[in-house]
Order: C-alpha cells, then structure tokens, then sequence
C-alpha cells in the first residue's frame, strides 16, 4: 500500500523493488520519496487547509485540554504541526500516524512539536494494540490518505474504534483520480505493464462512478461502520493555469442530479461524529446538505464563483459530517 500521505498530483513517486517498502509478495510497489514529497505537496495542503476550515464548524464542541486528537496519514508531518495543531489548540495531544516507517522518521526529525506524536499504523489493520496504548480519541483528522488504502470499510471502521463515544472525525481523500486514466493506458504498455497490478491497485474503486452512485456507496460504507452522515457536500474545485499559490482552489458546489464532468479528480471530505443511529437532521444520501455558505453565495450552490478561465484540473470534493452518538449533541 502508498504511503498514506495522499497525493493528487505534481509528487514525485518511484517504484521500488525494495522489501521493506512492498506490501505484496512480488514487490513492485509503488511509494512517495519521502523527501520529493516534502518539497512538492503544496497543492495537497491547499485542498486540506480549505476543507479544514471550512468543515471545523461542523464539530459540536471546542477543543480543551483533556482532549486527544488524531491525524491518519500524517504523512511528512508539517501539515500536522503547521497547520493542524494550531486549530486542535489547546487539545492535550496529536498522534499522527501513517503506514510508512518512513514519512513518520521523516516527521519525527523535521515536525517536532511537544504536543504532537508520530507513531506508525495500517489503518486497515488490527488498530487494539494501538488503542491499550494511546486510548481513543476526541477527534480523528485524515486528509488526502483513504483512497490509497486496500479496504476502505476497514478503515472506516477502525476509525469508528479510534473515537471516543463523542468523537467527531474530518475525513477528505480522492474519489476519482484525474492521473488514473494514464495508469490505466501505462498499465498495458511495455515497459509498464510489469507493474499493471500496482497501478490498477491505486486508482480509487469509485472513480468511474457517476456522483449519485458514489454518494450512495460513501453513504452505505459509513452506515456500515456506524458513522451517519449529518453534513454531505459535493465541491468542485479546478486549478487553474498561471494563479499564485493563494489563488490556487476554486471551488463550487455539485448538485448530486449532475453527472461528473469529463474525466475529473474527486475528493472525497468527511466530517463525522459518532452516533448510535442516524440524527433527525439528516437527509436522505441522495441529497446533498448544502452549508449555509454555500445558500448565501452570490451564484447558488457556490462556495466561491468559478471563472470562465480554461481549467488546468478539476477536483471534486464530498463532505461528509456524521456521528454516532443516542442523541443529538
């Protein structure tokens, strides 16, 4: 499995032979370079921060002391530390985990901060071990990481394990994958075809389905884990050719009735919390719960008015906010 520091695009990747970093009996799997990714995941942080806070205000309660929080797929560690910490102030803790021995040294030597632990964990693992040494957490945190792993439900439900019976969890991960239809094409070429069974492996199980149908399986897998959506949006975000860093996300929110747009990359965010059966407030999976933002934009259903400017790539997002407690908090 990659590394759990997700990456849509412009990050160096290699494919390495090396055991260590091979999940598969005939190796060939394909990983980050750690220290390519340090220097080329900018657009990642982009995307992660946005959602950040734009989903903070779905958590029911402010951070206090006694409260640890958890951060799935640290990756490099920075984006913990920089820009995470400072929103989960002034929490106890942050244990960011990742399933590369790797990104969590990297992280230890280069994101240092007294609140913040880097340990390494498969989240579609047996996470008990895990849990009779740190407990559950207040908040599980995880971006651009679920679409890298073999078994979405596990992870779902290892999430739901890693929260307290309050907690509350932001996830955001790819949906569709703009680069995958190259990995498709590259997996039955030469040189490439050697390698057809990793590069298949990491194209997202939803990214041929129209949006509807993703919505509807997202839905299902989280009722299964026994997380229930109370918020759920559909962004479109597009990069544009030319725009600075800041300028760099444009999004607009998707009407579910819309078919995806050619060949896009989606996210997938989910801010969740626990609950033990679905909040009254909840609607149906086939719609979406459109945040008051998006309602009072000057062009409805936009967070932010997208140009006519031509498309570099497009992005499309879903997020997600459930629970799993009796009662609504």
């Amino acid at each position: 499995m990659p590394s759990q520091a997700g990456a849509p695009s412009g990050t160096s990747t290699i494919v390495d032979d090396h055991p260590d970093h091979c999940s598969r009996p005939n190796g060939n799997n394909v990983h980050f370079c750690v220290s390519e990714y340090a220097k080329h995941h900018r657009i990642q942080r982009k995307y992660s921060q946005f959602i950040l806070d734009f989903c903070q205000l779905a958590f029911s309660a402010e951070p206090d002391p006694s409260q640890q929080f958890l951060d799935v797929g640290c990756g490099t560690g920075d984006f913990t530390r920089d820009v995470l910490m400072p929103q989960c102030l002034p929490c106890r803790r942050i244990v960011g985990v990742d399933c590369s021995r790797e990104m969590v040294e990297y992280a230890r030597r280069n994101s240092v901060h007294e609140k913040i632990g880097f340990e390494v964990l498969d989240i579609c693992a047996d996470v008990t071990q895990f849990l009779e040494e740190f407990g559950q957490f207040e908040r599980v945190y995880s971006f651009f990481c679920l679409h890298w792993v073999d078994d979405i439900t596990a992870a779902f439900k290892n999430i739901n394990r890693l929260m307290s019976s309050t907690g509350e969890c932001l996830l955001l991960f790819c949906a569709a994958l703009q680069p995958a239809q190259l990995w498709k094409v590259a997996a039955r070429t030469e040189p490439w075809a050697k390698y057809s069974e990793t590069l298949l492996k990491a194209i997202p199980k939803t990214q041929d389905m129209k949006k509807r149908d993703m919505l509807r399986l997202v839905s299902r897998l989280l009722r299964e884990a026994e997380l229930f959506p109370t918020i759920m949006e559909a962004l479109t975000s597009t990069v544009l050719d030319g725009w600075s860093e800041e300028e760099i996300i444009v999004t607009e929110a998707m009407d579910v009735e819309f078919g995806l747009p050619p060949q896009p990359s989606t996210l997938s965010a989910a801010a969740t919390r626990k609950r033990t059966g679905h909040p009254s407030n909840a609607k149906s999976e086939d719609s979406l719960i459109h945040s008051t933002a998006s309602n009072e934009s000057s062009n409805e259903g936009n967070l932010v008015p997208v140009t006519r400017r031509q498309p570099k790539r497009r992005l499309e997002m879903l997020s997600l906010s459930t629970s799993k407690n009796a009662t609504k908090t």
